[in-house]
This record gives structure tokens, C-alpha cells and sequence, in this order.
């Protein structure tokens, strides 16, 4: 017989927000060329703080980005810009993900928002898109710290007692196919053994993968670095 119960997975009684399509509405008013300039340096500040973050021997070009947004969802826009929404807070604060680090595609938006106004249109190129975004950041260790645990007081990495042993369920963000999960899985599964931890059990679905794991305070925060 087993000696731990397998992951239950319990569904949350919650009322999602209801997603508003993009087209509608007035852009926000800005100096384009400034708004511009500045999601392109913070969007490029968030790319090279990624990339330190990176393990050695880990080849992933990734990449997970913080965008807090002014306006609606308008996830048909990101997806048009080569990211894909991983999830929205009510504060319109959005984790996306880039699977390729590839944000051609999103530079090219930013670029023609600052640039000229092409003849016999009254706005620039994806006005209401871009004149949407308030900003542009990598995410933190501290962001990936689920409802459960900061109801438990573990708001920030200083929270987290480095000798204690917490026995937790880990998420991956819904990165891709349940393949590409997997091996995720498998890796974080690697890492854990080898800091001395113990993984307990494993559900990968469709749209979910969780471990059961058992770890020193000082591993869990080092897995909160890790950004998947």
C-alpha cells in the first residue's frame, strides 16, 4: 500500500473574469516615440535578467515575461505578437510566455507604434495595443509563490526559513504541449533529488502537471528561480 495519498486535484470555486475582445474603446493618449522607447529598454532589461537567471547546462531560450496593462486582456494581440498568456491577475498584471525568446514579431509592434503615421489613417500601428501596455518586467521569485502558501503568511523569498521542511505541491505554468511538460517534470524532478529533497508523487494532464514534493526551505527558494 502506498504510504502517501496521490495528488488530489481540487477545483477552486472561482468566477473568471469575462475576456473583453480587442477593437473597442479609445488607445491611450501618449507620446508615442517616448512609450516606445521605453517598453523596448524594459522589454530588453527583462530579456538580459532572464538569461542570468539561467542555470548552466540548461539550454532553454524560453522566455516569461510581467506586463501590466492599462486596458482589457486583448490576448488576441499578444498572440498576434508571438506570446501567449500563461495568466491575468484582476490588477491587469499578465504572465506571458514565449517559447522560442523569439519577440521579433513584438519589437517589429513596438517599432511601427513609434514610428510615422502611415497616410489616411488617424492612429499609428497597433495604437491600442501598445498604448495599452503600462509596462514591461521579468518575473520574480516571489511571483511564483501560489494563493496557498501567501495564505500561509510566505509572501517573499524572506518568508521562507532555509532549515524547514515544507511538504508542497509544485505547478509548472502551462508552457506547452503535455510532452513538453513532461520533461520539465523530469527535470525539476532531477534537480530536487539532487538537492537532497524527495518527490513524492507526479500528475501531468492536459492543461496541469504538478509534483507532491518535500523540500528544506533554502531548496523551495531556489526553485522559485526557476522560471517555469
Amino acid at each position: 500500500m502506498a504510504r502517501y495519498d496521490h495528488l488530489r486535484l481540487i477545483r477552486i470555486p472561482q468566477e473568471l473574469p469575462r475576456r473583453k475582445k480587442p477593437g473597442f474603446g479609445k488607445p491611450v493618449m501618449r507620446d508615442r516615440g517616448d512609450h516606445s522607447g521605453r517598453l523596448n529598454d524594459e522589454l530588453a532589461q527583462a530579456v538580459e535578467q532572464q538569461a542570468a537567471r539561467k542555470r548552466p547546462g540548461i539550454v532553454d531560450p524560453s522566455l516569461i515575461l510581467r506586463v501590466r496593462m492599462t486596458d482589457a486582456l486583448l490576448e488576441e494581440s499578444w498572440h498576434g505578437a508571438g506570446l501567449e498568456l500563461l495568466s491575468s491577475d484582476p490588477d491587469k498584471t499578465l504572465i506571458l510566455f514565449s517559447s522560442n525568446g523569439d519577440l521579433t514579431h513584438f519589437r517589429a509592434q513596438l517599432e511601427a507604434y513609434g514610428g510615422e503615421i502611415p497616410e489616411r489613417q488617424k492612429n499609428a500601428p497597433f495604437s491600442q495595443f501598445i498604448s495599452g501596455i503600462e509596462s514591461i518586467g521579468a518575473i520574480e521569485p516571489r511571483d511564483r509563490i501560489g494563493i496557498r502558501l501567501r495564505e500561509e503568511g510566505f509572501v517573499d523569498l524572506d518568508d521562507i526559513v532555509p532549515d524547514a521542511l515544507m511538504l508542497l505541491d509544485l505547478e509548472l505554468w502551462n508552457i506547452g504541449s503535455t510532452q513538453v511538460r513532461l520533461t520539465k517534470l523530469e527535470e525539476l524532478t532531477r534537480f530536487i533529488e539532487d538537492q537532497g529533497g524527495t518527490v513524492y508523487d507526479r500528475y501531468n494532464g492536459p492543461a496541469i502537471s504538478l509534483l507532491r514534493i518535500e523540500v528544506l526551505g533554502g531548496v523551495l527558494a531556489q526553485l522559485l528561480s526557476i522560471d517555469v
